[in-house]
């Protein structure tokens, strides 16, 4: 690890390509979120509106594990990720619109943690 982890990394030739995958990732998931929310508000909620929002956290969770390098940033992006999928759940159970947006919250600090993780560590 970088002695100053606080200074900029620029993406390199070998990062810049796994920060977009994980912000590809990221947009997934916070699309799969919101096409959930979409769905409560509307009034058509079925189970599987949980099973939409499991998926698309799962897609994040495994490219944060996949292209994240151990380390305590990746867990904690890791982490993030489930709580995300947490509050939205949450969200859906109680209709509450704020648990979507700290979700979608959650899922960028996924994101941010991953990418750091990415450019301490390779």
């Amino acid at each position: 690890m970088p002695s100053d982890p606080f200074r900029y990394i620029a993406p390199s030739s070998t990062t810049a390509p796994i920060h977009e995958e994980l912000r590809t990732a990221e947009a997934k998931a916070q699309l799969g979120i919101s096409a959930a929310w979409d769905r409560v508000a509307d009034g058509s909620m079925a189970f599987d509106v949980y099973e939409n929002i499991n998926d698309a956290t799962k897609e994040l969770h495994e490219a944060i594990r996949l292209l994240a390098p151990p380390s305590a940033d990746t867990s904690a992006a890791l982490r993030c990720v489930r709580l995300a999928r947490m509050l939205a759940n949450e969200a859906v159970k109680k209709s509450w619109q704020r648990g979507i947006v700290l979700a979608s919250d959650e899922l960028t600090k996924a994101r941010m943690q991953a990418c750091a993780a990415v450019a301490l560590n390779l």
